[in-house]
């Protein structure tokens, strides 16, 4: 992302800050170039007000100094000429902030620069999600395919989409045998006919 935005503004020092809710905490995981602080308190910090009012600030240094004043924020760190920050939603949550700021140019960002970091930060955030489903879509399908029981997953026309290796280990059926067909294609041989098809009407 930095590497992408370095082209179009100064991103000398920039940070992606994520808030933990559980601990009220924002934390950048990143390496940064100035005021190295890896973890703080979103209350009363400039990044966490970006998260709380989910909108997007653009500071000057004065601005920053009225708002310690009035006990908005807690000033952290040395106070930049300039201070830009936008949220990083994951669907309609805040769940950080995306930074830049410059301690020696009062003109560094302006309306422009808030809306190009605003596509980033979209775009980081809905890269954050995909990767989450993916991530989600694995540990699921390990649960499915590790279970203990047979799991077999059909369409809504009842054919086979998959099932898992103990079903294959139970049946004897493959994973190729039984895609496309029924779950009919189970039968003990135990039962009459007019029982299976009872069953499977049901």
């Amino acid at each position: 992302v930095r590497n992408e935005l370095s082209n179009i503004i100064d991103t000398s020092n920039f940070f992606v800050a994520f808030y933990n809710k559980a601990t009220g905490m924002m934390r950048a995981p990143f390496e940064r170039e100035l005021d190295i602080l890896e973890e703080w308190p979103a209350d009363k910090s400039l990044s966490g007000c970006v998260v709380k009012q989910k909108r997007s600030l653009l500071l000057s240094k004065d601005q920053i100094s009225e708002m310690a004043e009035k006990g908005i924020i807690k000033l952290i760190g040395s106070r930049s000429e300039k201070w830009l920050g936008v949220p990083l939603f994951k669907g309609k949550t805040a769940i950080g902030a995306m930074v830049v700021q410059s301690y020696d140019n009062p003109h560094a960002y302006n309306e422009d620069s808030k809306y190009i970091l605003e596509l980033a930060a979209h775009e980081l955030g809905n890269y954050i999600s995909r990767k989450e489903a993916e991530q989600h879509a694995i540990k699921l399908s390990k649960a499915i395919e590790q279970n203990p029981v047979s799991i077999v997953i059909t369409d809504k026309e009842g054919f086979i989409e998959y099932v898992n290796p103990k079903f294959t280990a139970i049946t004897g059926y493959t994973l190729d045998e039984a895609i496309s067909k029924k779950p009919s294609i189970l039968k003990s041989g135990e039962q009459s006919i007019e029982f299976y098809t009872e069953l499977w009407d049901t």
